[in-house]
């Protein structure tokens, strides 16, 4: 009994654990593209984009994409440039796995020509996607179970010119979350059998005269339902429940 009541109070305060890569054969696709312009009556872009498969508990992985673009004649500081890394890292023990798309960049067009007598604006478009599932054959429950939560936090406000947006869906219940500037973060319930996609999206797009810099970047975890710590009433009727049966008789 005494081993019972121990297994007992060690589940109820098991913490948060990683929930998509800790010791399972689940894997994470993710792909990261960039695209840079200056749009005007003779328009110029470039792109750059990058996929990753990543099976490896407890090591970071990601893709990443970045590009720079120059107009045909314009002031030498003129440029459109942007990357963006994503990176996931499954957590080891009771460690939730994380993630994070991180945007960084400038867009200036102060007098960028893309042609003679022609300013032309800039633009940065960054994009990320990351994709997995959730094995059955791993988890050993039957489909539709749930599992744990996926935490996407709050995105910061937009400032002059940029716009972007972090979408979280449930592919297979056909379900999703926009989470848009300035709002607050969102939990999204991870169950057996369920493919998730998170979708993050970023536009720098500035007219002529302009020069900002830009940073942004979207967080978040995904671990294991947690199971609440025994609080008094628990402790004292395991407690009552052992006495009880210490009383009976052999």
């Amino acid at each position: 009994m005494r081993l019972a009541c121990f297994t007992l109070f060690a589940a109820l305060a098991c913490p948060a654990q990683a929930v998509i890569l800790d010791a399972s054969p689940n894997k994470v696709f993710t792909r990261a593209s960039a695209e840079a312009a200056f749009t005007g009556a003779a328009s110029l872009t470039d792109s750059d984009a990058h996929t990753a498969v990543i099976e490896t508990p407890g090591v970071a992985g990601g893709a990443a994409a970045s590009v720079t673009l120059l107009p045909f004649s314009g002031a030498p500081k003129d440029q459109a440039s942007g990357s963006l890394a994503i990176s996931f890292l499954g957590g080891a023990g009771s460690a939730a796995d994380s993630f994070s798309f991180t945007f960084t960049g400038t867009v200036s067009a102060v007098s960028a020509l893309a042609a003679a007598a022609d300013p032309a604006s800039a633009r940065v478009t960054l994009q990320g996607l990351m994709l997995f599932y959730l094995d059955p054959a791993y988890t050993g429950l039957p489909a539709g179970t749930l599992l744990g939560t996926l935490h996407a936090d709050g995105l910061r406000a937009a400032s002059a010119y940029e716009s972007f947006s972090l979408t979280l869906a449930d592919t297979t219940a056909g379900t999703s979350t926009l989470l848009l500037p300035g709002g607050t973060g969102h939990d999204l319930a991870l169950r057996v059998g369920h493919g998730y996609a998170l979708t993050a999206s970023y536009t720098m797009d500035v007219p002529h005269g302009v020069d900002p810099d830009f940073t942004l970047a979207l967080t978040g975890t995904a671990a294991l339902q947690p199971v609440p710590e025994p609080n008094a009433a628990w402790l004292a009727l395991a407690g009552l429940a052992w006495l009880a049966a210490r009383r009976r008789p052999c």
